[in-house]
Formats: structure tokens, C-alpha cells, sequence
């Protein structure tokens, strides 16, 4: 949410996307004319931001819902078809955009079975990776350690602490 409230302070049309995603809901998408299923992610960004240059259509190319990975496995969704939704709606939405925000999916194994991992699609966005990870008790994994290393990317990590109420009060504006 910061990412794009930001970036709406330095661009007129900011692009969003989450090309692979895992939890849906159906929305109506205006070119189309007809419901298509996003990820909740994207109806969120949407709708709070007022991205409406931008179709649902595009916003979220690849679900993965229960049975895909089968469907994938047995043939039925093939590699190429998933990686040209992802190009086509990026290219769509670049168009209408002055900068494009690609939300990865939760974690960086996810999409990989299907073989589109994080660091595969922004790869073939051309994108940089940011990884961004919260102050949890655990290491968050590392791009260039997981299964998502491509020696092409050139991942960056940013940490967020939490803040406590208390502290956020009492600093300086």
C-alpha cells in the first residue's frame, strides 16, 4: 500500500499487477463485459487507489486455485500459455501506465511447480525483484538462495520494523 500511495505522489497513471496469485474473488471486468476472477490483492489496490485505467483483465493473469497444480501436471495449462498471459497483460498495462508495481506472490517458492516463481516473472518483465520482509522472529528467505535464483535479477532486500504506537506518537514530523 505504501509502495503505490508513494508512487501516486511522482506518477499520473500507476500500474498494478499481481501476475501469479493464489486467493481469488470475482470482479467484473469493464472491457470484457464479463466476471473474470483476480486476486483479492488486486481488487484491493484497485478500488483503494482508483486504478481504473486499468481492466481487471490484466491485473491478474495466472490463479492458482485448488486443482491447478494437477491441471498443470497433467497437461491441461502448459508453461508458455502462463507465461504469455503474464507478458500480454504486462505489456496492457504499461501502456496505460507511467510505472507498473508487480506484487509477487506470499512467498518465493509459490508458482514454482508451475514454473512461475517470482524472480521467473519479473525476469520476463524485465522487472528487478525488492524483497520486503516484515520484523518476524525467523530469516526471511533469500532470492539468491531459494528457488527462485536467477543469476539475471538483481535482488534487494527492504526490512520493515514495526513501530509501537508509542514510539510513532512521540517522532519528529
Amino acid at each position: 500500500l505504501a509502495l503505490v500511495s508513494g508512487l501516486q505522489k511522482r506518477f499520473d497513471r500507476v500500474g498494478f499487477m499481481k501476475p501469479v496469485g493464489q486467493q481469488h474473488v470475482t470482479v467484473r471486468s469493464r472491457e470484457l463485459g464479463v466476471d473474470v476472477r483476480v486476486d483479492k490483492d488486486v481488487t484491493l489496490m484497485r478500488e483503494h487507489f482508483g486504478l481504473s485505467h486499468v481492466d481487471y483483465r490484466y491485473m491478474s493473469p495466472v490463479i492458482i486455485p485448488r486443482g491447478y497444480t494437477k491441471d498443470f501436471i497433467d497437461g491441461k495449462i502448459t508453461v508458455d500459455e502462463q507465461l504469455t498471459q503474464i507478458s500480454e497483460s504486462y505489456e496492457a498495462i504499461d501502456t496505460s501506465s507511467d510505472i507498473v508495481l508487480a506484487e509477487g506472490t506470499g512467498h518465493v517458492a509459490v508458482g514454482s511447480i508451475v514454473q512461475a516463481n517470482n524472480a521467473r516473472v519479473a525476469a520476463l518483465m524485465g522487472a528487478d525483484m525488492v524483497l520486503i520482509v516484515s520484523d518476524a522472529p525467523r530469516p526471511a528467505p533469500r532470492p539468491s538462495n531459494g528457488p527462485s535464483a536467477r543469476p539475471r535479477l538483481r535482488p534487494t532486500s527492504v526490512r520493515l520494523s514495526v513501530v509501537p504506537p508509542s514510539a510513532a506518537a512521540t517522532a519528529p514530523s
